[in-house]
């Protein structure tokens, strides 16, 4: 209560338990939520004259703020929000923010620290650490003096469980295995940039390194991709229904299940990226094995060139053609595949004693459209030649089930 009588009121906490929110729009699509007398100046402020505060960000004017079981409504999607806390204070000559937050049965504890202005460097330094349930997620930042932009950036940890992040964002993910991840970059005005990072989830990592530029009407994306192991079926066990008994969905069968391939995204970007995967197993043990592929995109064409080894064997191919504005492709692809063994196919879907050897080869030539791979699937047209070049043994379970067991 003194507080009140001296000459600057102090607000010590603030605590908000069981609000609602609602954000929509109404038939001309404005927000019910409207904030007025904002103005932008088209004149850029002159940097000589910006007095560089000592933190990045102003220091709140309360003590602290805790949030209780809050639903929000925001364009129909459902949020909500179980407990959510946050204190800060000044230790050490840095501005520190602290808390916890709880959208449904864990608490995830963070820190942010926002240290002063370094005049040498001209950057704001900042750490972030963030609490997941493993390994701590944290994040150094050094951001520039005057604009803010984070020139650069570490972040490194552990992200236990993807799909509950998703569950936050009211986002379905697929049951993903402990992600680890020390991601390097920076951010330029119209540009990001990642230097030789590094995911691994489960069984699979990768490096990867690239811009994404977006100062042009068409943005650019650049990328290189390496890695010494994928695996899919071990990593991604949601998209097998692993110990999950199968059963015949109501309906027509459709293995690409009208698999998106983005074609509208890609019609307004040009993209660069070059692949090289030592090992690639996408079911089982099926591998494909010294995987080079280059995907690019410019001017409303594509074009993917790919060679890998496969089933003792080599895989070749080449794709090239045209995207529409509303995102239907219209592309030819030529394969030369040789000395595919089916006896080994087999061996690594673990499939066994049926057979044997057999290597193949196969020639196509084909055509198709459509905007998504189930379309571009039922449109393919062209000559598809496959013969044997050696001998395959036929073992006792395909022997039965051509002609019986009696």
């Amino acid at each position: 209560l003194l507080s009140l009588f001296k000459s600057h009121p102090v607000i010590r906490n603030i605590k908000i338990y069981d609000a609602k929110i609602a954000l929509e729009k109404n038939s001309s699509g404005k927000n019910s939520i409207v904030v007025n007398n904002l103005q932008t100046s088209e004149k850029q402020p002159d940097t000589e004259k910006i007095d560089i505060e000592k933190y990045p960000i102003k220091q709140f004017p309360f003590g602290g703020l805790e949030v209780k079981n809050i639903t929000a409504d925001i364009y129909g999607k459902k949020y909500e929000l179980v407990d959510f806390g946050i204190r800060n204070y000044v230790r050490h000559e840095n501005l520190e923010y602290s808390g916890w937050v709880k959208p449904y049965d864990t608490n995830f504890p963070f820190v942010a620290q926002f240290s002063e202005y370094n005049k040498d460097r001209k950057i704001y330094p900042v750490r972030v650490a963030f609490g997941t349930g493993g390994e701590a997620l944290i994040a150094d930042i050094a951001l520039e003096g005057t604009s803010k932009v984070p020139i650069d950036f570490v972040v490194r940890g552990e992200i236990p469980n993807l799909r509950k992040s998703g569950d936050w964002f009211n986002v379905d993910i697929l049951d993903v295995p402990k992600m680890k991840i020390n991601v390097i970059g920076g951010m330029e005005k119209n540009k990001l940039s990642f230097r030789k990072s590094f995911v691994s989830i489960g069984a699979s990592s990768l490096v990867f390194s690239g811009t994404y530029d977006w100062s042009k009407s068409t943005p650019k994306l650049k990328a290189t991709i390496t890695s010494d192991g994928i695996n899919i079926y071990k990593s991604f066990p949601d998209w097998f229904g692993a110990g999950q008994e199968w059963v015949h969905p109501k309906r027509e069968l459709n293995v690409f299940h009208d698999m998106p391939l983005w074609g509208s995204a890609l019609y307004n970007l040009d993209v660069d990226v070059d692949m090289n995967l030592k090992h690639f197993i996408v079911y089982r043990s099926l591998d494909l094995s010294n995987m080079k592929t280059k995907f690019k995109v410019k001017d409303h064409k594509i074009y993917i060139k790919t060679d890998m080894g496969f089933a003792d064997g080599n895989i070749q191919a080449i794709v090239d053609g045209d995207i529409s504005p509303v995102g239907e492709y219209n592309v030819q692809a030529a394969v030369v595949a040789k000395s595919m063994y089916i006896g080994q196919i087999l061996k690594e879907v673990y499939v066994d004693n049926v057979i044997s050897g057999l290597p193949v080869n196969i020639y196509l030539y084909v055509k198709a459209h459509g905007s998504d791979m189930s379309q571009i699937m039922k449109t393919i047209t062209g000559p598809v030649m496959l013969y044997s070049v050696d001998r395959g043994f036929a073992h006792s379970d395909l022997v039965e089930y051509m002609y019986g067991g009696d």
